[in-house]
């Protein structure tokens, strides 16, 4: 099996190992049945969902469908389990090397799994995993519904920041971010998302909020990326905004593409002046300052950035002069 390509961004001064993660797990997709020419059978396409980030996008958007899809994903490994007197197991994940070491003798991994969550537990560990799921999930859908829209006309966010931001700033009372930060770090990959942008409503973005942004990224959720990249556009931050903006396009976040126009839009008329001849910012952000593997996704998506070669610049010389002479 082909290994998933790792990236290094950098968010904030610190620097993070990313894996580019195809934005196509099915729990984040949407399918449209489009119905053919008479006789044909009708086709479906699949792309990624808009998900709500509040309440109120849940509600007057009609997205409950899209939501109920979503709200299931969590990341087993770290759910919390209950208290055992009989085990220091604290998360899932530290079942198996725990069931590894108490139940050898057995042949099965899996049989040793079950006989450890029924020793410590009292059920099986399949039993055991989808009730803490539930109610890693219940407790996401309670917290979900106190997750509000800040309206536009009371934001405090500028003009230039809003048009960066591809929606509004969500608020909760400090109880319910706190129960929504809970939940994300028990494994639930859409509360990762939602707790960073209550932990960076209308305040800058910190490092608690970039790690929630990541964990959901590595859980395959679609929004995680682009929207670092927008945080880090609001904070001025170009050259990586620009990094994690393209490693989103290519993992299937088409929206990104719109992002990368406006880092473009933010850059014109700035210009560098040192280290060679005066050249637009963005030209040197694209050609100078990302890293290599991003400015290879850089010409992947964007081929009309790619510098002309030598025998490119000769002919078009050479064309402009043809197109100088004047001919009888």
């Amino acid at each position: 099996m082909a290994k998933v390509p790792q990236f290094t961004i950098q968010a904030l001064a610190k620097r993070h190992p990313v894996f580019r993660r195809r934005y196509d797990k099915s729990e984040f997709m949407r399918t449209i049945r489009h119905e053919s020419e008479e006789g044909k059978p009708p086709r479906e396409y699949d792309f990624v969902a808009l998900l709500p980030r509040n309440s109120f996008e849940l509600e007057a958007m009609e997205m409950q469908g899209v939501f109920d899809a979503a709200k299931v994903v969590v990341r087993d490994q770290y759910m919390r389990l209950p208290s055992s007197a009989t085990s220091n197991a604290n998360t899932v994940g530290d079942i198996r090397a725990l069931a590894d070491e108490q139940f050898a003798h057995i042949e099965s991994g899996n049989r040793r799994l079950d006989e450890y969550a029924k020793t410590h537990f009292g059920r099986s560990y399949g039993v055991l995993v989808s009730e803490l799921r539930g109610v890693v999930v219940g407790r996401f859908v309670a917290a979900f519904d106190k997750v509000l829209a800040i309206d536009v006309r009371a934001s405090a966010r500028s003009e230039r920041d809003r048009r960066v931001l591809c929606g509004l700033d969500c608020w909760a009372e400090d109880s319910d971010a706190a129960e929504m930060i809970r939940i994300a770090d028990e494994g639930h990959v859409y509360a990762n998302w939602v707790a960073a942008l209550l932990l960076t409503s209308e305040r800058p973005l910190g490092d608690e909020a970039v790690d929630c942004l990541l964990r959901a990224h590595d859980g395959k959720f679609p929004h995680a990326l682009s929207t670092l990249a927008e945080l880090l556009v609001v904070e001025g931050d170009f050259a990586d905004a620009l990094e994690i903006a393209l490693l989103a396009l290519d993992a299937g976040a088409r929206w990104a593409n719109s992002l990368v126009d406006r880092i473009m839009e933010f850059t014109s008329g700035m210009v560098v002046i040192d280290g060679g001849p005066v050249r637009p910012l963005m030209f040197a952000l694209v050609h100078e300052v990302i890293d290599a593997d991003f400015r290879a996704l850089a010409m992947k998506h964007r081929p009309q950035w790619r510098l002309s070669t030598a025998w490119e610049r000769d002919a078009a010389l050479l064309a402009a002069l043809n197109r100088g002479v004047h001919r009888e």
